[in-house]
């Protein structure tokens, strides 16, 4: 299998994004609940699972999850 490269992986990211965006409106989620920055969370630590099996980051040593996920969780931020 073909690596990924940083460019797909933030494209990926970036779908992952407007599927959890869409996926909560539908479901009536506040933006900024806790329960909605939790499922959220969830929701993008699934993709940034994905990505890593993709990228093979066991072996590499280097996780595909991006600056701006990584902190928008540590912060509890709804990530826009």
């Amino acid at each position: 299998m073909e690596k990924l490269t940083i460019e797909q992986c933030r494209d990926l990211e970036n779908k992952v994004l407007e599927a959890w965006r869409k996926r909560a409106q539908a479901q009536g989620y506040k933006k900024n609940s806790k329960k909605s920055l939790d499922l959220q969370t969830e929701f993008i630590l699934g993709m940034v699972a994905t990505l890593d099996v993709l990228t093979n980051a066991e072996e590499t040593g280097e996780s595909s999850i991006s600056p701006r996920v990584l902190f928008s969780i540590m912060r509890g931020d709804y990530i826009e």
